[in-house]
């Protein structure tokens, strides 16, 4: 009888060990050049100025010497007056705590849709003239008139910024290269460090909390939108 050989494993190891190996070669990765590639950092800076498409008015009164049920008739006084001048939604907000008592504080707050310079003025004196001549004797010196602008949409105001901000530090940067005796190139990384658009962009601006408001209703009816870029282009 002939002998059947016999099954060898080994021999099939050994066979998959002698496979020549660039058979399974990997591309090799590029090696990339050590240590920081040269370049000059700057900072852009640029700020945009939009009108505002509604403000609040927030007027506080905080005489002295009244109680508390007589300081809500007054603020009831001041926010039919604020109506009369065409704030139309001026009304009486109380403390968190709901408690009016002997020297607190109260505010009236209102919008104006599409506010300038020319319409908050007339606004203004329309609303004082409305207030009764004893209410504001008794007010004199003892009210404080804060305004906050909000813009429906940013985007464009910010996009307009940033642009601006990466310009100004390409100007910034050729400066630098040219006292060094370098040539710029292009731009290796962008680290936008701030955006102050608030509370002018904030979705939240009808919220009594929506932000700090301008202590000068009198100053320039438009929003800043400022934008701080840090840039690095690379040299050669």
């Amino acid at each position: 009888m002939k002998a059947v050989p016999r099954f060898r494993p080994a021999a099939l190891v050994t066979a998959a060990i002698l496979v020549p190996a660039a058979s399974f070669a990997q591309p090799a990765a590029p090696v990339s050049p050590s240590g920081p590639v040269p370049g000059i950092t700057v900072v852009g800076r640029a700020t945009v100025s939009v009108p505002p498409d509604r403000m609040r008015v927030t007027v506080r009164l905080f005489p002295r010497n009244v109680t508390g049920q007589q300081l809500e008739a007054m603020a009831d006084e001041v926010a039919t007056a604020m109506r009369s001048g065409g704030i139309a939604d001026a009304k009486t907000a109380l403390p968190l705590s709901g408690y009016l008592g002997a020297n607190s504080t109260i505010a009236i707050v209102g919008t104006i849709v599409k506010p300038t310079r020319g319409s908050l003025e007339t606004t203004v004196r329309s609303a004082l003239a409305a207030v009764p001549d004893a209410t504001a004797t008794a007010l004199a010196n003892a009210y404080q008139v804060t305004t906050t602008y909000a813009v429906d949409d940013c985007s464009a105001a910010e996009t307009r910024a940033q642009t601006a901000a990466i310009d100004d530090a390409r100007a910034r940067a050729g400066r630098v290269a040219v006292a060094a005796g370098l040539r710029l190139g292009s731009i290796v990384s962008v680290n936008e460090t701030s955006t102050y658009a608030q509370p002018a962009c904030n979705p939240d601006f009808d919220e009594p909390s929506a932000g700090p408001g301008n202590t000068d209703p009198y100053g320039p009816v438009v929003v800043p939108i400022a934008v701080n870029a840090i840039v690095t282009f690379a040299v050669r």
